[in-house]
């Protein structure tokens, strides 16, 4: 049997960091959204004993968690206002082939196994593993069974909670995000070669007072497309470390750490066999998963240009848009789990 409680939001501020506001925070106790099949999320809060205990577990996964941590105990107890706490019996169904997807989660107790129609176990998960994160970055219907093989408990968060956790708190969601988009790279079917790591590359930080995207306009239609509005990308573009190339250059090299996902705005960029246009991001997947970079890529034959973008860019963007780093994030996320 599939229990489903959330803590209330708390009244009191923690120390440095946002409260979730006051609109936000009704929505959210109101809001019955779907989480798993024949279970919606209660509005009722956690007992003293159980908030103590879940925020423990959220607290204790981070210490093994491949891509869930780097939470303190402050942006924990804060995020944990917008989870549901899951406790799950052997053999309960917690998500189902073909259903809407609409949360994620984090392991953080017991077993489930990822199962398809017949039968056949995909893989297993648990304790500091993320499940369901793909359908945040690709959308649409569940594509398999998840079923608990032990009795276990996890936190899930609804999709459509995440722009308010932006709105409360920009650095914990960008962690959060960056947590999901690690765990769904990582799943990909393609599995990528580790070579020996070196150093970060540097890029410089804050932005540019030119509008650029009038001079991209190709690459700033492209974005257009794919969902964020004129005054966004023209947002983007002031923080775009703009780099021509020559026919051929290397771009990114072999072994190298990612921090930063690239998008072309002139001439083509040639990462194995796919080639990618103009407006279209480059490296996400090494970028995500934080694993050094395990071939070459290259310009086009006739040369380009390429904005560069870092993730901790994107974080200082989030203190001010919030929305627009979620767009951001949910495209590089969207890209890392492509499969090519």
């Amino acid at each position: 049997m599939v229990v489903a409680v959330r803590p209330a939001p708390s009244t009191a501020p923690a120390a440095s960091l946002s409260t979730v506001p006051p609109e936000a925070a009704g929505a959210l106790v109101d809001r019955e959204g779907n989480i798993q099949p024949r279970t919606h999320r209660p509005s009722q809060a956690l007992d003293e004993n159980e908030e103590e205990d879940f925020h423990e577990l959220l607290q204790s996964v981070q210490g093994f968690s491949r891509c869930f941590r780097g939470f303190d105990e402050g942006e924990t107890k804060f995020l944990s206002q917008f989870l549901s706490y899951f406790r799950f019996d052997a053999s309960d169904l917690l998500m189902a082939l073909g259903e809407d997807a609409s949360w994620c989660g984090v392991m953080l107790t017991g077993e489930a196994n990822a199962m398809t129609s017949m039968g056949d176990v995909l893989g297993t998960v648990g304790p500091g593993e993320i499940v369901g994160e793909m359908a945040l970055f690709r959308g649409g219907s569940r594509t398999c069974d998840m079923i608990s093989s032990r009795q276990g408990s996890l936190a899930a968060i609804l999709f459509a909670d995440i722009p308010a956790l932006f709105e409360g708190n920009s650095k914990v969601a960008h962690k959060l995000l960056l947590a999901f988009g690690a765990s769904a790279a990582f799943k990909r079917v393609f599995t990528h070669p580790v070579p020996r790591s070196s150093p970060l590359l540097t890029l410089r930080k804050g932005k540019t007072a030119l509008d650029l995207s009038t001079h991209y306009e190709a690459a700033a239609q492209a974005l257009v497309r794919r969902g964020l509005m004129d005054i966004e990308v023209a947002e983007v573009f002031q923080w775009l470390a703009i780099q021509d190339f020559r026919a051929h250059a290397v771009l990114l090299q072999e072994a190298k750490q990612l921090q930063h996902v690239s998008l072309v705005l002139k001439g083509t960029v040639i990462d194995g066999d796919v080639h990618h246009g103009v407006g279209e991001l480059v490296g996400e997947w090494w970028a995500l998963a934080g694993m050094p970079i395990s071939r070459k890529v290259c310009g086009g034959p006739t040369g380009g240009t390429v904005g560069v973008l870092s993730l901790a860019q994107i974080a200082e963007l989030g203190e001010s848009n919030g929305e627009l780093a979620m767009k951001l994030l949910k495209l590089i996320g969207i890209g890392a789990t492509e499969e090519h």
